[in-house]
């Protein structure tokens, strides 16, 4: 392995892990897969150690993990509905006004997910696009 390499890669290549080339269809960019095998992982500790293994990795290529809770710039907020409030403007948050699009967690369905927020944007999009 290269100096250059992530910390993630040197850790699939002393678990063995098999990184293979794959076609990306249309785009075709060359990027690889890394295909895990579990096989090797047997049992309770040995994949609590992995887990450890990963998590260590990504802390070193992507810097340290910590707690929304204290970020200065979200605090750990999030979108929760009191009593009552789901049944009576629920799912408004999204709608359109004039030419202002909505977009966010707490615009979907499934709010205060990642999963959300990505489908609030998608689909914000989707509005903006279908109105040019």
């Amino acid at each position: 392995m290269s100096s250059t390499d992530t910390a993630i890669l040197k850790l699939a290549a002393t678990l063995g892990l098999k990184r293979e080339y794959a076609n990306c269809g249309a785009l075709d960019t060359g990027d690889y897969v890394t295909r895990i095998n579990n096989s090797t992982y047997t049992g309770a500790q040995q994949q609590s150690d992995w887990d450890g293994d990963v998590y260590n990795a990504f802390s070193a290529s992507y810097g340290a993990a910590g707690t929304a809770r204290y970020s200065p710039w979200h605090l750990g907020a999030y979108h929760c509905y009191k009593v009552g409030q789901y049944t009576s403007f629920a799912g408004y948050e999204g709608v359109q006004e004039g030419r202002i699009h909505f977009a966010g967690e707490h615009t979907d369905v499934d709010n205060s997910t990642l999963n959300a927020a990505v489908a609030s944007g998608e689909r914000a999009a989707s509005e903006i696009t279908t109105q040019i």
